[in-house]
């Protein structure tokens, strides 16, 4: 009997979920559809959305999984504005294009966004393909090759893009990501940043919330904490943001450029 309801639940949400133009992977229970259909994922950035997200503005949606967020930035910026989703994984990539595909404001690309140019490993989650990750994680057992770019050469190459937003979400390799844009940074110094702040991630990486912390600092960053109503409060430092973070496995943060501040070359530049 339980398992014939769950079969009934997983087709009932499957059509909902298509009902509201919304194909989900194999991976996704029918609790996980459930719960993005009347719940939501992530409430703290889908808040912070509807807060500040306005009409006219540009995103760039590094780690665009599904499309669940593309969707919702599509949505707040409007025939104005525009999105750029990112997404590597080809797999993926097919839920989010669908997902996204009466998004006429969206483009959606299959560049993994990193530290340099050229190509690289993406290494599969076996369960997920929400935990794939340019780091070598323990759990992988495939891996696929796929281009990958620094933000400052996409942006090189597309001039006419102005990024408002730039929305980083993958998996322990947001330092690749940040390091790999400074030129947009000092290019666009009133660029926000929504960033995954994940310890068991990051160490996957063998990189510390220190040393993550420090990443930002010295590239002249501000990072506030996003709560669930969609405000931000301050981040001292990083024994204030592991405290803020309480029992949570991974919070997101927004960052920005303090006035005045000079943005400062990491070791991806000094060592190149």
């Amino acid at each position: 009997m339980k398992s014939l309801l769950v079969l009934i639940s997983n087709k009932l949400s499957s059509a909902v979920a298509s009902a509201f133009g919304l194909r989900f992977p194999p991976y996704f229970t029918h609790r996980d559809k459930w719960k993005v259909l009347f719940v939501g994922i992530e409430p703290d950035l889908f808040a912070f959305i509807r807060l500040h997200i306005k009409s006219g503005m540009n995103v760039l949606d590094v780690g665009g999984n599904v499309g669940l967020l593309c969707r919702a930035f599509s949505k707040a910026v409007g025939p104005q504005g525009h999105v750029w989703s990112f997404e590597p994984d080809p797999a993926t990539r097919y839920y989010l294009e669908h997902n996204v595909r009466h998004c006429n404001n969206t483009t959606v690309s299959p560049l993994a966004i990193c530290e340099k140019n050229g190509h690289t490993d993406l290494f599969l989650h076996p369960q997920s393909g929400t935990g794939n990750s340019l780091l070598r994680i323990a759990a992988a057992q495939s891996s696929v090759f796929v281009a990958c770019s620094t933000l400052d050469s996409f942006l090189a190459t597309n001039e006419e893009i102005q990024p408002d937003i730039v929305k980083i979400d993958v998996e322990g390799a947001e330092p690749q990501v940040i390091y790999g844009m400074q030129e947009t940074l000092r290019r666009f110094p009133a660029v926000k940043i929504l960033i995954e702040f994940c310890p068991e991630n990051l160490a996957s990486g063998g990189v510390s919330p220190e040393s993550f912390y420090q990443a930002l600092t010295d590239l002249g960053l501000q990072a506030e904490l996003i709560l669930e109503s969609g405000n931000t409060v301050p981040v001292r430092d990083t024994g204030d943001l592991l405290s803020q973070l309480g029992n949570n496995r991974y919070c997101n943060l927004l960052c920005w450029i303090r006035p005045g501040r000079t943005i400062k070359k990491s070791h991806s530049e000094t060592d190149s």
